[in-house]
């Protein structure tokens, strides 16, 4: 049977009343789980160490495997930020004007766009970068073109996306405009007179555009963009 000598000094022989004593310590002698090197010191010590493993090519591995940390080259640690479903987040690339991103100062390559609403639903922002300097994309014109009477009517609901919009009067009268507010053929009060045959543009209102004719009908060619 096996015994030992008790902390009180006396020969015990092991049991299950008596088990043998272990003690973990602490320390490079320790009884316990650890590697031979501490942190921060000449690789002698104490911490358990993570090992890597180096592949050339990635392993593919499936449900349930438990696979290694992966290493570069430099023994450095291989890490792929990913969104749900697998999907690379951030990646390496060659851009269209033949740069390689590896190449670069700044070795993290990165693809984003923004979000822009057009007062009913959320849409991706679109344009195209050249250089140092982003473009917008070309405008879409949106004909309000009609006839006008000697009543005030809308020519140009509200609109947010608005650019800019252009009235050329057609007629052989004289029209008369109002940014906001309802026209009258009249000089005064945000009123604007566009002769007969004449043109009238205007950048960076989103406001209503109302319109009246001076005698008769007057037709008009009326874009916005």
């Amino acid at each position: 049977m096996s015994s030992f000598i008790d902390s009180d000094g006396k020969r015990r022989t092991v049991s299950v009343t008596s088990p043998l004593p272990t003690v973990a310590g602490g320390g490079a002698s320790a009884g316990q789980v650890q590697g031979n090197s501490a942190a921060g010191a000449t690789d002698v010590g104490n911490p358990v160490k993570v090992g890597g493993r180096y592949n050339s090519a990635s392993p593919t591995l499936t449900t349930g495997q438990r696979g290694d940390l992966q290493l570069d080259a430099n023994a450095n640690l291989a890490v792929t930020v990913r969104f749900a479903g697998n999907q690379a987040m951030l990646a390496g690339s060659t851009d269209s004007d033949s740069v390689a991103a590896s190449s670069t100062a700044n070795r993290m390559s990165t693809v984003s766009f923004g979000y822009v609403f057009d007062g009913s639903v959320w849409s991706r922002q679109r344009g195209s970068a050249k250089a140092s300097f982003v473009s917008e994309p070309p405008l879409t014109a949106i004909s309000r073109s009609g006839t006008l009477s000697t009543t005030s009517a809308i020519l140009l609901p509200a609109n947010p996306m608005r650019s800019k919009f252009f009235i050329k009067n057609d007629s052989a009268v004289d029209i008369w405009i109002n940014i906001g507010n309802t026209a009258v053929a009249s000089a005064g009060a945000g009123n604007i007179k566009i002769a007969a045959g004449a043109y009238f543009e205007l950048q960076g209102t989103s406001q209503i555009v109302t319109g009246i004719a001076t005698s008769g009908t007057a037709a008009v060619t009326c874009y916005e963009f």
